[in-house]
């Protein structure tokens, strides 16, 4: 006699992935502000090795530095010593924070002046003079444009207002005894 196997399931059933240990809210933050400030020391170190022409540097700490700042943060929960060294970089956090906004201008500036190539920094938001002349005369002809429509409709006004008191004696009479 055949077995019928055609109503059960010989395949095993796959396991349910194991739940993601949660963190609790605190501990997140400083895992987050940890991983931050290792992230942002590797975007520092980016631009040195821009600077020396060693892009393959830049590019091996942009892919890498991430990964490393965040299991380091995740390390510095368990490790005091790594914990005190993040700690003390993120201590002189407000000056890498700074020196981080005022960077990408601070190239800008130097590559304005010839000072620094524009290519290599492009990934810092630096841009071509050009791109940026452009931008700026385009900004500039925008606000010439809306002075001038501002201005054609003062005129407008102006030439509304004189003909309604053209129109009315009594009307012009009271406005001349304001105004004087």
């Amino acid at each position: 006699m055949a077995v019928d196997f055609s109503g059960s399931n010989t395949t095993p059933k796959p396991k349910a992935a194991p739940k993601p240990k949660t963190v609790p809210k605190e501990q997140q933050d400083t895992r987050d502000r940890r991983s931050a400030t290792l992230k942002n020391l590797g975007e520092t170190a980016q631009v040195y090795t821009l600077f020396k022409g060693w892009y393959a540097d830049t590019a091996t700490l942009d892919v890498h530095v991430p990964k490393i700042a965040d299991n380091a943060a995740v390390l510095a929960e368990s490790n005091p010593w790594v914990a005190r060294g993040i700690d003390i970089l993120d201590f002189l956090g407000p000056v890498f924070g700074l020196a981080d906004v005022c960077m990408p201008m601070v190239l800008q500036l130097a590559a304005n002046h010839k000072k620094v190539p524009v290519e290599p920094l492009a990934m810092f938001g630096v841009m071509p003079v050009d791109a940026l002349e452009s931008i700026a005369k385009a900004k500039l002809a925008r606000m010439s444009l809306e002075a001038l429509k501002l201005q054609r409709a003062a005129e407008r006004e102006l030439e509304q207002v004189r003909m309604e008191l053209e129109s009315d004696p009594e009307l012009l009479a009271s406005f001349e005894q304001v105004v004087a």
